[in-house]
């Protein structure tokens, strides 16, 4: 992906009165403006350029740098791979959030929940068309410790994977055990059903197994 590819416009309602001129202040590291994230008036655009992550708005017509952060490793560290996940953009989560937020947090395309486990919310209501995808989550709630030991079974093998591929688990904790095991064990971690619904993406050739550490090639 490239730098141009990793930009991000989110968008932010229009103040009906006119915006004050903002003091633009020097942005540590960086030697351009930076103002606070509650003044900010117009969209928000994320950047990322020369491994360094910036937030910039336009205030009094003048581009102005609202925070910046170095790329490090993801805040968050989603239990499962998913396609078009956020992971990369996890460590702009907080930047995004109204200043002092303590309402509920709504996700209602949850995915590998990047944001969500970024920002570790209080209160959230998560949501997914995918009802195999929150059997899982709700499982890792309530019962985590049963999901592993069910996962401490599993193998990484090319036989082994299309069995648990074809088999329908009874309990809401084997689901997730096979939810998991087949996400870090499939072609590219990716979700893929036919259209009857059954799970069809073919068995992924890794160096190394991610299922568990006690998983065995």
């Amino acid at each position: 992906m490239t730098d141009e590819d990793k930009r991000l416009y989110h968008s932010v309602a229009p103040m009906k009165r006119r915006a004050e001129p903002v003091a633009a202040q020097s942005s540590p590291g960086t030697g351009g403006p930076c103002i606070p994230a509650s003044r900010a008036r117009g969209p928000l655009t994320i950047e990322i350029k020369g491994g360094e992550l910036r937030v910039v708005t336009v205030a009094a017509r003048r581009r102005a740098v609202i925070c910046t952060r170095e790329l490090c490793e993801p805040v968050a560290r989603p239990v499962l791979k998913w396609a078009g996940g956020k992971q990369w953009l996890a460590p702009a989560a907080r930047l995004l959030m109204p200043p002092n937020f303590v309402g509920r947090y709504w996700e209602p395309f949850l995915g590998g929940g990047a944001f969500f486990f970024a920002l570790s919310p209080k209160r959230a209501t998560l949501s997914d068309r995918n009802e195999e995808l929150i059997q899982t989550y709700t499982a890792l709630r309530d019962d985590p410790e049963a999901v592993v030991e069910l996962l401490r079974r599993h193998r990484y093998k090319y036989r082994f994977y299309y069995r648990t591929r074809k088999r329908v688990p009874r309990s809401q904790q084997g689901v997730a055990a096979r939810m998991i095991y087949l996400n870090r064990t499939c072609w590219n971690g990716l979700y893929r059903v036919n259209r009857q619904g059954e799970f069809n993406t073919p068995f992924g050739d890794f160096v190394h197994s991610f299922v568990l550490v006690t998983s065995q090639r």
